[in-house]
């Protein structure tokens, strides 16, 4: 057993199994076994293996230069009348 398994399982659940779609922790983790198997970084990876093969130009984990103008925005949530928080992808060091 990997020595950050005890505390990875010690992990509460967000919500109760089957009330609400989340993604989790298991997305981080499968990127960084792909990082150490792969020897590069996810992006990097991501991007020689599946982006550029397919001819996806714009795909990746950030906006910059020309891109940032493209993002899209998450809708106005009716209830509250304001965007969900999200994180800055034209600003990728933050």
């Amino acid at each position: 057993m990997p020595r950050w398994w005890p505390k990875f399982a010690s992990l509460p659940l967000m919500f109760e199994t089957g009330t609400t779609w989340e993604y989790s922790m298991s997305t981080d983790v499968l990127g960084r076994i792909v990082e150490v198997v792969s020897g590069q970084d996810l992006a990097e990876f991501i991007g020689a293996r599946i982006c550029r093969p397919l001819g996806l130009r714009d795909t990746g984990f950030a906006a910059t230069g020309d891109r940032a103008a493209r993002v899209a925005e998450p809708q106005t949530d009716p209830a509250t009348g304001s965007r969900p928080l999200m994180r800055n992808v034209t600003n990728p060091g933050r």
